[in-house]
């Protein structure tokens, strides 16, 4: 599955000089500023393991085809590369290759929703992935739970399994950290097992190797630690991790989980879920121990809109930044807010608006699931990622039908990428701009979203800020004949950009991370449910000097057809996560 092809490579100043020739990756005249002399995708690979290694079912109904529905759904993925060592990387993922097959109990041929799917108890769902050169190849570690007897022995004592979310990080010494969620091993307490609404955070460890170099495949690696407390009232969702590695930082080694913290009330007409808010908890000795939360936002009560989506980052000098999206007046308008600590985590600033917004439609075009158009059937969001550049500048990106909202008219139906810049500390932020600008105007066709910033310096001393994305514009069926407001602009094929600016976001140069030809049909992935597509709620992106390694959910072995039947495919509801090397020159 590994493609490294000479065709990717693209020579910006030849580009420039042929009048943008190839439209593809195209920046408008008008705006040309510092581009990135050239950009190039080093290659494609695939993360998870083919489905001929998958285990071996062992249900009965139905015998055939192999391999089954779950095992081969796997999103939501992260990744971190190794400052010790760039050629390794860590990723994580949703990853359902441990769970039993579905069953066709009612012997209708065809599947009926968790009753014929459902999530296993006491299966983790954490998966866990290796590479040593650069992401070239990748090692399928499994599970999270049982990656090492060390792993093994430490969610047994705490008594839950991994139920994914994952986000991974290293910090200055080369040691991995994997944050991810945990439900409670069954039989629980009464009161778990009534509710079924308890969720808590997890954090996992692998310490650098010496002897080889890397991180991750030792014996002890990967106990995990408990960040938060089995409440039987609340539910623990999206944490996000990071880990100080600033050497001008007073809080060097510090590690940093942000997360939504839902309680619940049986009486809620809003799923049972009460409130929701921004919490962050730090570690000051390596993730053995965790502090107790710190909340940023206010409690969002009944009928108040919500707050989630959380990410968080470090500055320089050892700030915290943490940004979500949130409603500022009960339901509306929804904007991206942002808070700092300047003392390792304890205290944090009011939220400071980035920016307001009307979010993206989930899912982006109804809720048409499986049929023969590559419609979007599954649920997506506008929630925020950040990244902080070495000089302290601070960059959050997020997707949005208009940003600021009061910029919204009627007929705005596509979704873009956005960005704004602080270049104060988070104190001000600049007017949101439109990133996904690969051909042009303002804004290209289709839908572009689910975005995730970077940043690295490389061996010039240049700064580059990348951002990779779904987009829906390589897939050009129709659009001679549809506006950018036409309801058919948003049945399109998904494709993967990485958008790299060298100079501070000011122009963008743009290069395309999958091989596809016009992009995935989203129709390939789904919900164990079977009630809808299902691709996750993020895809990721970390830098190292001039290379940027993105990572993302990836239906093309997907089987698009209608029905649900597996007597159509072996391959029904097959998501895989794939990766992208690419490397920047000033």
């Amino acid at each position: 599955m590994n493609r490294f092809p000479d065709r990717n490579r693209i020579d910006y100043r030849v580009v420039i000089a042929a009048f943008m020739a190839l439209v593809i990756l195209a920046t408008p005249a008008s705006v040309l500023g510092t581009l990135p002399s050239s950009l190039t995708n080093e290659g494609e690979s695939r993360v998870n393991k083919l489905n001929s290694a998958l285990p071996t079912p062992t249900g009965t109904m139905p015998p055939a085809p192999l391999p089954r529905f779950p095992q081969a759904k796997q999103n939501e993925p992260s990744i971190a590369v190794n400052p010790l060592n760039s050629l390794n990387l860590i990723a994580g993922a949703n990853d359902e290759q441990a769970e039993p097959p579905c069953e066709d109990l009612n012997g209708n041929g065809v599947l009926n929703g968790l009753t014929e799917c459902p999530f296993a108890d006491n299966i983790g769902t954490s998966g866990l992935y290796t590479s040593t050169n650069g992401g070239k190849t990748w090692t399928d570690l499994g599970l999270l739970d049982t990656v090492s007897a060390a792993a093994l022995a430490g969610w047994a004592g705490l008594g839950m399994f991994s139920a994914g979310d994952p986000a991974v990080a290293f910090d200055a010494s080369g040691n991995a950290y994997y944050a991810n969620l945990a439900f409670p091993r069954t039989p629980a307490s009464p009161k778990l097992e009534q509710t079924g609404l308890t969720a808590d955070i997890v954090v996992a460890k692998a310490t650098f190797d010496t002897e080889s170099g890397t991180t991750g495949l030792l014996s002890t690696d990967w106990v995990p630690v408990r960040v938060t407390s089995g409440n039987p009232v609340r539910f623990d969702d999206k944490e996000n991790i990071w880990v100080d590695t600033s050497s001008t930082s007073p809080f060097l080694g510090n590690v940093y989980v942000s997360w939504s913290m839902f309680t619940s009330d049986d009486n809620s007409i809003f799923g049972g879920i009460a409130s929701d808010r921004i919490a962050v908890a730090r570690s000051t000795d390596g993730g053995a121990t965790w502090s107790k939360p710190v909340f940023l936002s206010r409690s969002c009560n009944l009928g108040c809109g919500g707050v989630q989506g959380s990410v968080v980052r470090i500055g320089p000098n050892g700030e915290v930044y943490v940004a979500w999206e949130e409603s500022l007046n009960r339901f509306a308008p929804n904007a991206i807010v942002s808070a700092k600590s300047l003392d390792g985590g304890k205290h944090f600033t009011s939220p400071v608006v980035v920016s307001t917004i009307v979010d993206i439609p989930s899912p982006l075009n109804g809720p048409s699931f499986r049929d023969a158009t590559p419609k979007a059937g599954f649920r997506d969001n506008s929630f925020p990622s950040m990244t902080v550049a070495p000089n302290g500048d601070v960059y959050v990106a997020w997707a949005a039908k208009c940003s600021p909202a009061s910029s919204c008219v009627s007929s705005s139906s596509r979704t873009d990428v956005f960005f704004s810049k602080s270049t104060n500390g988070g104190a001000t932020w600049s007017a949101p701009s439109v990133i996904s600008k690969r051909l042009g105007g303002t804004g290209d066709p289709g839908d572009q979203f689910f975005p995730w910033v970077t940043s690295s310096t490389g061996s010039s001393g240049s700064t580059a800020v990348s951002v990779v994305y779904y987009d829906r514009s390589y897939d050009t069926t129709g659009l001679a004949a549809c506006s950018a407001s036409c309801s058919l602009d948003n049945t399109r094929l998904i494709g993967v950009t990485v958008a790299v600016s060298v100079d501070g976001g000011s122009t963008w140069g743009y290069v395309r991370s999958d091989t596809t030809a016009a992009g995935f049909d989203p129709a390939g992935s789904s919900t164990n449910g079977q009630g809808a597509q299902f691709m996750g709620d993020y895809i990721y992106a970390t830098a190292a000097g001039n290379k940027v390694f993105v990572i993302w959910t990836d239906a093309r072995n997907g089987f698009p057809g209608a029905g649900k039947s597996y007597a159509d495919s072996g391959s029904y509801g097959d998501s895989d996560i794939f990766f992208a090397r690419i490397s920047w020159s000033p």
